[in-house]
């Protein structure tokens, strides 16, 4: 039977009534009269009780009513079904990564996943925390994994780790040479505010570490007169190594190789400390396909043990 007219001995059952059902069916009251009388006479028996008003469902009407719902039922748990199925065939999941996160998911942790997954393919895709964010609700990727704090209504997160900021300071500059025993290998505490005629090196504030940073200053009632703003951490700490200035990082990168004596040094920024968690975010409300279930819980059981690596 048509799936349309089907629609009409629902809503004839609903409103108790063929021309209030015709009304909202947009069809004139005479030809749904006129189906009706047409079915019952395909079918042999009647479907409505049209001696009462409102009109009452026989007990075939009941029949037909059940069936119909029973077929909507077996359609939906069908294209339900088929959604799964066009899910788990997925083999690609893309995830968008801030750069300074790179060197721990590109040669680790996608690697050791993909091995696991022989049938899935992750595509990495860098940027910075916003505009990945942006990629995410507009379904362009999968999830990404940011700095935090996260405080966007349309993601939903998980927490990989949080990070301290610290100091970083040229192995010869004078910030050096009064806070740091070079033979005994002790680290002075560093009041900030002593800093202030000091060159910093910053990320923009479209950076959650340039935001950070700035926050720093404003917690210690500074602002330092010499500032040079970059848009990359990796340039900032290349710039401090050689003695341009001083800059903030997250802690995890004391853990990554410099080049020898160009090596900076690290201190922390006192109290109060400022940090931010590592988040991978995904939409809210979106149904996960299964391997960007299991990717997201790979990272998140495994990301702290690679990045120590």
């Amino acid at each position: 039977m048509d799936e349309m007219k089907l629609d009409y001995i629902m809503e004839i059952a609903r409103q108790k009534s063929i021309s209030k059902a015709a009304k909202n069916l947009f069809i004139a009251q005479p030809s749904l009269s006129r189906y009706v009388i047409n079915l019952e006479k395909r079918l042999g028996v009647k479907l409505f009780d049209r001696s009462h008003a409102p009109l009452e469902l026989t007990e075939a009407g009941h029949l037909m009513v059940q069936y119909i719902q029973q077929s909507e039922a077996l359609k939906e748990n069908f294209f339900h079904e088929l959604e799964e199925h066009k899910e788990s065939a997925c083999t690609e999941i893309k995830i968008g990564v801030v750069p300074w996160r790179i060197p721990v998911f590109l040669p680790k942790i996608v690697p050791e996943f993909m091995g696991k997954h022989n049938n899935v393919t992750v595509i990495i895709k860098e940027g910075v925390s916003q505009d990945l964010e942006a990629l995410v609700i507009e379904d362009q990727i999968d999830a990404c994994v940011v700095n935090g704090p996260q405080n966007n209504q349309l993601l939903e997160y998980r927490v990989l780790n949080y990070e301290k900021i610290v100091l970083v300071v040229p192995r010869n500059s004078e910030v050096a040479k009064n806070n740091y025993d070079f033979v005994n290998d002790i680290y002075r505490p560093v009041d900030l505010r002593s800093l202030k005629n000091e060159a910093f090196i910053l990320l923009v504030e479209k950076y959650r570490l340039g935001l950070l940073s700035r926050k720093i200053f404003k917690s210690r009632g500074i602002m330092p007169s010499h500032i040079t703003y970059v848009s990359n951490i990796n340039t900032a700490l290349s710039m401090s190594a050689v003695g341009l200035g001083l800059t903030f990082m997250p802690e995890s990168g004391i853990e990554r190789p410099f080049d020898g004596c160009k090596s900076p040094l690290y201190f922390s920024i006192g109290e109060p400390e400022f940090g931010f968690p590592l988040i991978i975010a995904f939409k809210k409300g979106k149904k996960l396909n299964q391997h960007l279930m299991e990717f997201i819980d790979f990272v998140c059981s495994n990301y702290n043990e690679y990045r120590q690596s």
